[in-house]
């Protein structure tokens, strides 16, 4: 049984491709996984009382909507 040198170099390619993508899936996947070490608390501004959610380590932000410095 004789096979053509371009069906092999396309079967191997082709194999080659699907393997590499599947390595790179599955690292993809393992980074999104990672759980986020994001401490989030919830502040309420004190000009325009809206509440949001900003990051524990901040001491001061600032308000999106009233554009004021809260503590």
């Amino acid at each position: 049984m004789k096979i053509e040198l371009s069906v092999f170099l396309a079967t191997i390619s082709s194999i080659l491709i699907t393997l590499i993508m599947a390595i790179e899936f599955i690292e993809e996947r393992k980074k999104t996984m990672v759980e986020k070490n994001a401490h989030l608390k919830k502040e309420k501004c004190e000009v325009c009382t809206s509440i949001y959610f900003i990051s524990s380590t901040l001491k001061y932000w600032r308000c999106p909507y009233c554009n004021s410095l809260n503590k």
